[in-house]
This record gives C-alpha cells, sequence and structure tokens, in this order.
C-alpha cells in the first residue's frame, strides 16, 4: 500500500474507507457518535483491524501457543475490535 501511493487505487481499499467515513459522518449527525474527525477515525478503524493480521507473527513472540486464526479466535478479536471502536465513538 505504499510506493508514493501509486499501487493504492488498485487495493479496493477507496470505495470501503469511503463509505466507513460516511457512517461515522451520519453517527455524527445523528447524535450517535460523539464529534471525531471522520477519516482519522476510520484510519484507526483500519489499524485495528489490519493490524490483528499484518503483527501475527511478531506477536507469537509475545504469546507463543495464541491461535490466530480459529473461529473462536477470530469472534474474540471482531467482538473485542467492534466494542473498542464503539467505545471511542459513542456520544
Amino acid at each position: 500500500m505504499q510506493n508514493q501511493g501509486k499501487h493504492f487505487k488498485l487495493t479496493g481499499w477507496i470505495n470501503p474507507i469511503t463509505r466507513v467515513i460516511a457512517v461515522v459522518e451520519r453517527g455524527m449527525k445523528e447524535g450517535v457518535f460523539r464529534p471525531v474527525d471522520p477519516f482519522l477515525a476510520v484510519i484507526h478503524i483500519m489499524g485495528i483491524c489490519t493490524f490483528y493480521h499484518n503483527a501475527q507473527a511478531n506477536m507469537r513472540n509475545v504469546q507463543p501457543d495464541y491461535e490466530w486464526f480459529t473461529p473462536e479466535a477470530i469472534e474474540r478479536f471482531t467482538e473485542s475490535a467492534i466494542a473498542m471502536v464503539l467505545a471511542g465513538l459513542k456520544a
């Protein structure tokens, strides 16, 4: 995703990012979310979601026996990520 951005358009990320920004903006407008910078909020959400996958090999040094990609582990991560994001955004 780096390379001075020249390959970013090929990743398919632009539409999902734009859609999630719209969700954050709508949540603020409806009073469900507190005022935040929607773009930064989405960048943080992306970081939470992608770090789990991208860093799992390194994190094995911290928890070598952790099963990263079992359905149960993915469900725990998903629920935790949702709770953290909503706690940060809720009004």
